[in-house]
């Protein structure tokens, strides 16, 4: 980014946005700037820096906004996940995660990714 100046304490940064993405489990309305400013962790500016810093400002001022779950409630967070070779083996696969909140799905994803080896599987005899 040229003209912007870059900040200096990238672990902090890092710190600081690891952090504000855990958070996320039990606030949502504060995913998509969490998000927004976890694409510039490689290289972060100081407004990335300042407005990570507003987030924690927010939370402060409204801290009785999200999620709360007590130890002695029966409702359960469960987490599935899947994976399966689709087709052709050398090259397909689908991954797959299912969010439960008690018997409601709440989130889930799926995705086809390719896969690359880093050797052939097929050793040419010549």
């Amino acid at each position: 980014m040229v003209g912007k100046k870059s900040y200096e304490d990238i672990c902090l940064y890092h710190m600081l946005i690891g952090r504000l993405l855990y958070l996320t489990n039990t606030r949502k309305h504060i995913c998509f700037v969490v998000h927004q400013l976890s694409r510039f962790l490689s290289a972060p500016i100081n407004i990335h820096y300042k407005a990570a810093c507003r987030v924690i400002r927010y939370l402060e001022v409204c801290p009785g906004k999200g999620l709360f779950f007590p130890k002695s409630s029966t409702i359960q967070l469960l987490g599935f996940t899947y994976a399966d070779w689709v087709g052709c083996v050398d090259t397909r696969y689908i991954i797959g995660l299912c969010l439960f909140l008690g018997l409601s799905l709440i989130s889930w994803h799926t995705k086809k990714i390719k896969v690359l080896y880093p050797y052939p599987l097929v050793k040419n005899n010549r």
